[in-house]
């Protein structure tokens, strides 16, 4: 049984909000237990992180693996994020749902129904300035290559207009690929990009043009890739991933 959007809001202000010292305290003991992870059994390298803007943001990252939302948390040290999460991982367990949540992440079901449920979230995190990631590609990808956008990250930037801030992630499929279960020896590496400026894109009215999503979209991707070359120009010994030969 799903929860209602008021419970919800209600755990989520009692996670958030009513126990913030605890919240940010529990934020760096993960950030030290999950650093290590990744730092030492992964030998983690982040680069821009001076180009994390103040106040609300999108984060937009390429998908490579389920490691990739911990790794963001850890890339963005200091900035708590929210993430969206199945709505079925929030009913395993009450111990996994404290955790999931502890971590920033909310429920969201993917029928087209719950539409305005996930736009009331969005609604929510930008009035209380919290930043929170949407990954583009809207999938991990199978072959560790980047995707095509699907439309959902620009209808977000056309109904907010908040800035978007590109990811490139490496590593992290052969770290563990899609369908995989178990780890895999590899180096991940984070290039956090320069924020995008959609706030001229900010639809009017309640109509959103899926035609000007897929460009804001696919403007993020090429904005991905382009931090892609720059990590194979300027670290081509962080690069773990063979090209293809076609």
């Amino acid at each position: 049984m799903k929860t209602s959007s008021s419970k919800d809001v209600v755990w989520d202000w009692f996670f958030n909000r009513a126990l913030l010292p605890l919240r940010f305290l529990y934020h760096w003991l993960s950030v030290g237990v999950v650093g290590s992870f990744y730092h030492f059994g992964y030998d983690l390298k982040v680069y821009g992180r001076e180009n994390i803007p103040e106040g609300c943001f999108i984060v937009a990252p390429n998908h490579e693996s389920h490691l990739d939302p911990p790794l963001i948390g850890i890339a963005f040290l200091g900035r708590p994020l929210r993430y969206f999460a199945k709505h079925e991982l929030f009913e395993l367990n009450p111990v996994f749902t404290w955790l999931i949540r502890s971590q920033g992440a909310v429920p969201i079901s993917p029928n087209p129904r719950d539409l305005k449920r996930f736009f009331r979230w969005i609604t929510y995190f930008q009035r209380t300035n919290q930043p929170f990631v949407i990954f583009p590609e809207g999938e991990r990808t199978p072959t560790g290559e980047l995707l095509p956008p699907r439309p959902g990250l620009g209808f977000v930037v056309q109904a907010t207009g908040l800035p978007v801030v590109p990811v490139f992630i490496e590593g992290t499929f052969e770290a563990l690929p899609r369908g995989a279960v178990r780890l895999s020896p590899s180096k991940i590496t984070v290039v956090i990009g320069r924020p995008l400026d959609f706030s001229g894109h900010k639809g009017k009215g309640k109509r959103l043009d899926k035609e000007l999503a897929q460009r804001i979209g696919q403007r993020v991707m090429d904005e991905i890739a382009r931090l892609k070359r720059w990590l194979e120009t300027e670290h081509p010994d962080r690069i773990v991933r063979r090209e293809s030969s076609g």
